[in-house]
């Protein structure tokens, strides 16, 4: 049987969600959302800064976030350019504090907060291939549980994070940039009233460590880093890596009375790339499927909204024959990979104190040369 959607989005995460959620409150129906997993799984932690209250608003969904329990992050703690402590609070920011998520609980509330707007959300279903046919219409094949079913589609949203699954059948090149390793554990606080609320970042010789508070007593300390680094220091190794943990300043503390929770060290690529094209006739791609972002940013998670948000905008246009909006996304997309580009520049050349490393070298070096690159 074959089912017919205005759109289908591809990938449930905070884009797919966030786009399918605005996508509903701005007068489209019929929508489908395929995800490939089922919200059980464990997704590195992030924090998402005090104007996402806006966006969640926006979507019409921050009071049932609200009753979430998400804990509050009061902004960043950092050992970065030198010795000192330096403090990015929220204090004054209008929006109130941001948050540390449970990724896998956010990640689960926006696709319910989606299904209960009206829209479809298949959950253990992979996307397999697509095909368009001459009106623009795509047909889509996925599987779920073992079977092949076919939908037809309007037009095509593709949030798969950075596998990028249906844009790179379309022909898209990610353009890569410089890529971080991230090599986190998770472990377990008695007293989370001895661990700061602030995000904690500290630089150190081969890479820099992130810090920050989950719910349930719980903690993640990451390492971010290279391959290289990561073959040359067997960072990836629980022995080296609790070895350089414990000389750090800032990480360290509160982690010695605290059980672990992860045996080994969890491995999560953190690339950095934007696709050379993000459109095409009835299609676009959104969050990280377009463009990912250094965790050093910490643009993450908001990018993945807005993007979502933004996004819903362009394809109501299409849908409705109001306006041709796929050169305005392209353009959104470029300028703020463009963004991007300058602010990691500034933070990883703010750094000098390791002249003889070959990480900072890296990542101090060759920031020029992308921006550069895509700026032709």
């Amino acid at each position: 049987m074959t089912n017919s959607y205005s759109v289908v989005i591809i990938g449930g995460g905070p884009a797919g969600s966030s786009c399918a959620i605005a996508l509903t409150k701005k007068g489209i129906q019929n929508i489908l959302v395929i995800e490939a997993g089922d919200y059980a799984k464990f997704v590195i932690g992030e924090s998402i800064p005090p104007n996402s209250k806006k966006l969640l608003k926006s979507l019409g969904v921050f009071k049932e976030f609200s009753k979430e329990n998400h804990l509050p992050c009061y902004g960043v703690c950092s050992y970065w350019g030198d010795d000192k402590r330096g403090y990015n609070d929220t204090v004054l920011s209008p929006y109130g504090h941001g948050w540390h998520l449970d990724r896998r609980k956010f990640n689960q509330f926006l696709a319910i907060q989606a299904q209960r707007s009206g829209v479809v959300v298949k959950t253990n279903a992979n996307f397999k291939k697509s095909v368009q046919s001459s009106n623009g219409d795509f047909t889509i094949t996925y599987t779920q549980n073992n079977k092949e079913y076919q939908v037809t589609a309007t037009f095509v949203v593709d949030a798969s994070g950075s596998r990028s699954v249906f844009t790179k059948q379309q022909g898209s090149i990610p353009i890569e940039g410089e890529s971080l390793i991230c090599l986190g554990r998770r472990f377990k606080i008695d007293d989370d009233a001895k661990i700061s609320s602030l995000t904690r970042i500290e630089a150190v010789e081969n890479g820099w460590w992130y810090g920050a508070k989950l719910p349930n007593k719980e903690m993640l300390i990451a390492f971010y880093t290279d391959q290289e680094t990561v073959k040359k220091t067997k960072m990836h190794q629980v022995d080296y890596w609790m070895q350089e943990m414990n000389k750090t300043i800032s990480i360290k503390k509160g982690i010695a009375e605290a059980m672990t929770l992860d045996k080994t060290i969890k491995g999560f690529p953190a690339r950095s790339f934007c696709l050379d094209s993000v459109t095409g006739k009835n299609w676009l791609a959104i969050g990280d499927a377009a463009a990912t972002y250094d965790p050093i940013t910490s643009r993450g998670i908001y990018k993945s909204l807005r993007d979502g948000d933004y996004a819903a905008d362009c394809i109501v246009g299409i849908l409705n024959n109001t306006k041709f909006s796929l050169t305005e996304y392209e353009e959104y997309i470029a300028h703020n990979y463009q963004c991007y580009l300058r602010e990691r520049r500034h933070y990883y050349r703010s750094e000098q104190r390791w002249k003889g490393s070959s990480f900072w070298n890296k990542f101090q070096e060759l920031q020029i040369e992308k921006q550069e690159f895509l700026a032709q």
